[in-house]
């Protein structure tokens, strides 16, 4: 309170000064600018915004914006550097700089990319987040491109804010894509597609390009915005990359001969694939059903959110992002059986794996397991076929967490494989038994992988409790 008190005296004494330096000014009929280099009504302006309360600011900042006054913008900019270690008036200030930048994109959306290029390389700290937090907001491609380059910056706060400027678009697609899939919106057009498709690029292209890929705000976009075709592209990078090109070759196939459910999936060559999802929970007896319908937009954008709709219900495995982003993970060989034709992968995830299983969709469901607990993983992989056959997920005490089945693989086009069946165990926890996931899938045509139906089980005393169950029904597919 007392630093607003004193902010308003100060903006009250120096508008009462330019108000006289005004007056003084027309009587000698010569100054034309106030003492801050401005006219007078703009420098007045420029110390509201500076000084005065919210809805001063708010009438002032347009003013300032819409002058087409160069020096009255940089005063507008130089407001971004404010700050306070009071935690009230720090939330005040935040929003007034996304109100500056805001106001820069509605009010000066011609300049509003070469205003913000050059806050982001040449500001201060605080101009540099908040132009960072605005190429998000400005409709020119260059401005994607640019964010991506600081995505990996050295301070946090700038990672941050050019994450979500490269994120900012994909919001609203998703949730077109939602309301698509769930509801009853439009499908996404081919521009949708593209733009989603360019934001995969970019992301593949910085990952493929940096020396020393890291966990952080790059893993994060590639984990949201990633597509079959950036996940390609990454994979094959690793596989020529220096002492990892042996190991790297291996994970390619892998990532290749799964390519069609692990990972970021390759969308079958259909049109449109609807079904009914239906889930019962055993033990009250509740049964919902839920319409769904995909195309390889939805099904790709979607997983921004972590909804995989062509796996039908809740299922989410750590395996994923070593099929499109083995850099991360730091991967090595640990052992091989030549008789057995296996080998074993070891790869590590601390904080940042999730695992989910359970009967359920976007919607919600029953008996659903959710993780990022996963600290470590085991796979054995069958070498001959390139295909994961079971997988042990640990914690960082060294605990088992959960272990994993993947079993009865059919080849869907070419040399891609699918498993039929995926069984996952989640260790008991003092609240939860342990649960068992027992899932199946069906291969349809033309070459069409999806959920066909499972079930969750509680282990109690050795013995399986069936708690909640789920099928995809009904399921249609149109060519085109």
């Amino acid at each position: 309170m007392r630093l607003r008190v004193r902010r308003y005296i100060l903006l009250s004494a120096l508008l009462l000064l330019f108000a006289a330096s005004g007056a003084v000014a027309q009587g000698k009929k010569t100054a034309t600018k106030g003492d801050g280099g401005l006219p007078p009504q703009l420098e007045k302006y420029a110390l509201m915004l500076e000084y005065g309360d919210a809805r001063e600011k708010e009438m002032a900042l347009p003013a300032l914006l819409d002058s087409g006054n160069d020096d009255a913008l940089k005063r507008a900019l130089a407001v971004l550097n404010q700050d306070s270690a009071d935690p009230e008036e720090a939330r005040a200030i935040a929003q007034l700089r996304r109100q500056i930048i805001l106001g820069v994109v509605q009010h000066m959306p011609d300049r509003a990319y070469d205003i913000f290029a050059d806050l982001v390389r040449n500001g201060q700290p605080r101009q540099r987040e908040s132009a960072a937090f605005g190429l998000g907001h400005v409709d020119d491609p260059r401005a994607r491109e640019l964010a991506l380059t600081f995505v990996d910056a050295q301070e946090p706060i700038m990672r941050r804010a050019s994450a979500y400027s490269l994120t900012t678009d994909m919001r609203d697609l998703v949730a077109r894509a939602t309301q698509f899939t769930y509801g009853d919106g439009e499908p996404l057009t081919d521009a949708d597609r593209a733009l989603f498709a360019r934001r995969a690029e970019l992301l593949a292209e910085r990952i493929t390009t940096e020396p020393t890929p890291q966990w952080g705000e790059i893993y994060q976009l590639a984990e949201k915005a990633g597509n079959s075709e950036s996940a390609s592209t990454i994979v094959t990078a690793y596989a020529k990359g220096g002492d990892a090109a042996g190991l790297g070759a291996t994970i390619q196939r892998i990532q290749r001969v799964n390519r069609r459910w692990l990972g970021r999936a390759e969308p079958a060559p259909v049109g449109q694939v609807a079904y009914t999802f239906v889930m019962e929970n055993v033990m009250t007896g509740k049964r919902h059903e839920i319409p769904v319908v995909y195309d390889a937009a939805a099904m790709e954008i979607l997983r921004y959110d972590s909804v995989y709709v062509d796996r039908g219900t809740v299922l989410a495995l750590p395996l994923d992002m070593l099929a499109f982003y083995p850099q991360a993970l730091s991967p090595r060989q640990t052992a091989a059986d030549e008789k057995a034709g296996t080998i074993e992968l070891e790869y590590g995830m601390p904080g940042h794996a999730v695992l989910a299983a359970g009967m359920g969709s976007f919607a919600g469901g029953y008996w659903i397991t959710r993780t990022d607990a996963v600290h470590r993983s085991r796979v054995v992989v069958d070498s001959r076929r390139a295909v994961p056959l079971s997988e042990t997920l640990y914690q960082e005490d060294g605990s088992t967490l959960a272990t994993l089945r993947y079993d009865d693989y059919v080849a869907l086009d070419g040399d891609a494989l699918v498993p039929r069946a995926i069984t996952i165990d989640v260790r008991a926890t003092e609240d939860v038994p342990h649960l068992r996931y027992e899932l199946e899938f069906q291969v349809l045509e033309p070459g069409v992988w999806i959920y066909r139906a499972g079930k969750a089980l509680a282990i109690l005393d050795g013995e399986p409790e069936v708690r909640g169950l789920s099928a995809a029904i009904d399921v249609e597919i149109s060519r085109e």
